[in-house]
């Protein structure tokens, strides 16, 4: 027996993404029981395949401003003034390549197999990954969870790791919603001891679902389009 689409207003509990139904803690489109759940995006817009992608006023993931930890009240002003300072510049599919100014000229980005050593290698990283034309990510939203300062760093540097979630849409219209966690290694800029650069910002993510959709779009000829 088939169900009908049915909509479930005002729960917080569902999300505005088709994610894994296994995923209970996350809001899904698509329950465990098959009934589809329908929500608007505010301010989105429709790609030619209908899929939805981001506009300017970006979407919100638990009701809260997507760069918000959770336990926001407890992290250091100078480090998150960095974490917001890479992420939100990263988030702009046409960057200003901003991120790389809260980092040290020879720290490390790794979010590949190799790390990406000094700004030039890093906005070659994010160019490579995200274009508004090219691809073959097309748009992207971080959504920040929690953040851990850890304790007993070496002399002299800071040491801590956020965790959150990535959205990402492809050139065909498809999104994918990966749950990342990052490490930070900080330490005093050269110019002003008061302010952190980062010497090492390293991402651990589970990206199969995101490289089985890129197979899958490459395959299609679906990136050519």
């Amino acid at each position: 027996m088939s169900h009908k689409p049915r909509t479930r207003r005002g729960d917080p509990t569902f999300a505005r993404l088709k994610l894994d139904p296994a995923r209970k803690a996350m809001a899904v489109l698509v329950d465990s029981k098959g009934f589809q759940h329908q929500h608007s995006r505010p301010g989105g817009r429709k790609s030619r395949r209908g899929k939805m992608t981001f506009s300017t006023d970006r979407p919100t993931l638990y009701n809260r401003d997507p760069y918000t930890f959770i336990n926001a009240s407890s992290i250091p002003p100078q480090i998150l003034t960095v974490i917001h300072g890479v992420l939100k510049s990263w988030d702009q599919v046409s960057t200003d390549y901003t991120y790389t100014e809260q980092f040290h000229p020879n720290g490390a980005l790794q979010a590949s197999p190799e790390p990406a050593v000094g700004h030039d290698a890093m906005r070659q990283l994010h160019d490579a990954m995200v274009s508004p034309t090219a691809g073959p990510i097309v748009d992207l939203q971080h959504y920040l969870d929690r953040f851990f300062l850890m304790p007993s760093p070496p002399e002299g540097k800071t040491e801590a790791v956020f965790t959150g979630k990535l959205t990402s849409v492809l050139k065909n219209g498809q999104e994918a919603t990966t749950e990342f966690a990052t490490w930070l290694v900080l330490s005093p800029a050269q110019q002003d001891s008061e302010v952190l650069k980062i010497e090492l910002l390293r991402v651990l993510s589970d990206t199969s679902e995101l490289m089985v959709k890129m197979g899958s779009m490459y395959a299609a000829g679906e990136a050519k389009q």
